[in-house]
């Protein structure tokens, strides 16, 4: 094989490793997406839950909850299953010094999740004003 031959073989093996991590990153930020998403719908059912003092919303807040438990879930897999060789590394610039973003939203929701019950505040009747 000459060594230009070389050359492009290794070249075209080069454009198939960056597909590849483009592939990988494509299905990174899916999952990233659809754990956003739940979390979204499970803080919109949290927010009725809280404002008709967990009157409403109770079972429909669980399910979603459930959900972004299992988006999560899968997303923690798919970080985990890539190696460190497979993950696109991002410019230092924009990362020093911070954890993975899938950390920051899980540990996030971990926070939060707890405090909803805690925060729901015992039925009250307004006020009237009498003049």
């Amino acid at each position: 094989m000459s060594s230009a031959q070389q050359l492009l073989l290794t070249a075209i093996r080069c454009d198939i490793d960056n597909l590849t991590h483009l592939a990988t990153t494509a299905d990174i930020v899916g999952d990233i997406s659809r754990f956003i998403h739940m979390l979204q719908r499970e803080r919109g059912a949290s927010t009725i839950y809280l404002v008709s003092q967990g009157q409403r919303f109770k079972t429909r807040r669980d399910t979603y909850r459930q959900h972004s438990q299992q988006a999560e879930t899968l997303m923690r897999q798919r970080l985990e299953a890539l190696s460190e060789e497979a993950r696109p590394r991002p410019p230092r610039a924009y990362c020093a010094g911070l954890p993975p973003s899938g950390t920051r939203l899980t540990n996030l929701a971990r926070f939060v999740r707890p405090l909803i019950p805690l925060l729901s505040p015992p039925m009250q009747r307004p006020r009237r004003l009498t003049s």
